[in-house]
């Protein structure tokens, strides 16, 4: 291997290893914004949830005519 090809494989090595940081941190950011929405849905949804299960519909009386 000449001088050219070795600074070439240590360029590559170095983008290499700065685009796994990059994947790394963004897979961090992801994994915390999920996190958060998911709390904080789950906070604002909670006053939605009843507390009886079952949901029970009132329907109006047929009128005859």
């Amino acid at each position: 291997m000449n001088r050219n090809e070795a600074v070439l494989y240590e360029q590559y090595e170095a983008h290499m290893k700065a685009q796994e940081e990059q994947m790394a941190a963004a897979s961090a950011s992801l994994l915390l914004l999920a996190v958060f929405l998911r709390s904080s849905l789950s906070v604002s949804l909670e006053w939605m949830i009843p507390v009886n299960s079952t949901t029970s519909w009132i329907v109006p009386p047929l009128v005859e005519d």
